[in-house]
């Protein structure tokens, strides 16, 4: 058994952590001595339970067969001193000990990288935000990182492959754990277009301890983070954290200040540990002094339009934030048919849409 081998072993068991690899590393002098220590040496480190567990492990543990799991995963992995290891990783105060990847490893030191984060129950403004943030530092050329949660981190994700940026979704589970499984779908496709990292082999599941560590590597692989909807405590303000530690800027989108989802945001803002951010072209300017297009706006003027009073009332009604069927029509004193029906008009015109089921944003 060398070290690899020993990273490896570690990396299969979801409750070894990266302090705690490290720790195993300072403690035993070499591999073969961490695979015939005893209990009583192990729970130096480790407690009872796993201790046991690595006990257990250890005896049916092989290397080869561990990397033809590997492999059979359609992932690879790389160690400090390979020659993929990102260079960005290589600065912080603790990388990672081993990250196994499953897509284009060349995203890995992607000059330019933008993490965006924020509030897996996001607002459809949040979520907007997220999107569209990706969408414009993608066009830019800009790699977006996040964790593939619900929420800011999957809109963050969709929004930059709309565009045909370049993603990387660094992962709290196994490599080939899609988690949480409403996201496959932007899983199967940042594979195939995009890179995902993680920490732990194939097969982990997800473990709570290791997603406020997997947020160090998101921060850490990229130039700037933006936070977008963040409770007061919530693991995008650990992230942002992890990025003011590591010499990160760190940028936030202001959001109400009666929404507790805009707590975490503001008050970052508020205690000048971000900048407060407008739109993609600001940290394109602030970070690579790149100018970003301006988009031509388009401007709808519904009164040269042929609409009925009521069509023009409840169009003025919409907004960003989606109406729900229900408020149309009691604000305007009218049936739930005749409301419906002005909705399908005004969606045929492209000039509302639906946000979700029953509820309305306007299009432009």
């Amino acid at each position: 058994m060398n070290k690899e081998d020993m990273i490896l072993f570690m990396s299969g068991i979801k409750e070894i952590g990266h302090k705690a690899m490290i720790k195993a590393f300072q403690r035993f002098s070499d591999a073969d001595e961490f695979f015939r220590g005893d209990k009583e040496e192990l729970e130096e480190i480790f407690n009872e339970r796993v201790s046991d567990l690595i006990i257990y492990e250890r005896q049916r543990f092989d290397p080869d067969d561990f990397r033809r799991r590997i492999k059979k995963a359609g992932a690879g992995y790389i160690i400090p001193g390979d020659a993929f290891y990102p260079l960005k990783l290589s600065s912080i105060y603790d990388p990672p000990l081993i990250l196994y990847y499953i897509g284009d490893i060349s995203m890995m030191n992607d000059e330019r990288c933008i993490g965006i984060v924020g509030s897996r129950s996001a607002t459809h403004y949040g979520l907007m935000c997220a999107s569209g943030f990706a969408a414009g530092l993608a066009e830019a050329g800009v790699t977006v990182i996040s964790g593939m949660a619900l929420g800011i981190d999957g809109a963050a994700h969709r929004g930059c492959l709309r565009s045909g940026g370049r993603t990387v979704a660094v992962l709290g589970s196994g490599i080939d754990v899609c988690y949480p499984g409403n996201n496959i779908d932007i899983y199967e496709r940042i594979k195939r277009e995009g890179l995902i990292l993680s920490e732990h082999a194939p097969g982990v599941e997800p473990y709570a301890y290791n997603f406020p560590l997997r947020n160090r590597l998101i921060s850490g692989l990229s130039d700037g983070v933006l936070v977008i909807e963040a409770r007061k405590k919530s693991g995008s303000l650990i992230t942002a954290e992890y990025a003011l530690e590591q010499g990160r800027n760190v940028y936030a989108v202001p959001g109400r200040i009666d929404d507790r989802l805009s707590e975490g945001t503001n008050k970052l803002i508020t205690d000048n540990a971000a900048v407060l951010c407008p739109d993609p072209g600001y940290i394109l300017k602030d970070l690579y002094g790149i100018k970003r297009k301006k988009e031509r706006k388009i401007r709808i003027d519904i009164n040269a339009m042929d609409l009925s009073d009521k069509e023009k009332r409840l169009y003025k009604m919409t907004g960003s934030e989606p109406v729900y069927v229900d408020t149309f029509s009691e604000s305007l004193g009218i049936t739930l048919n005749e409301t419906i029906s002005i909705l399908i008009k005004l969606e045929q015109l492209k000039l509302i849409r639906q946000a979700d089921r029953g509820y309305y944003i306007r299009a432009w």
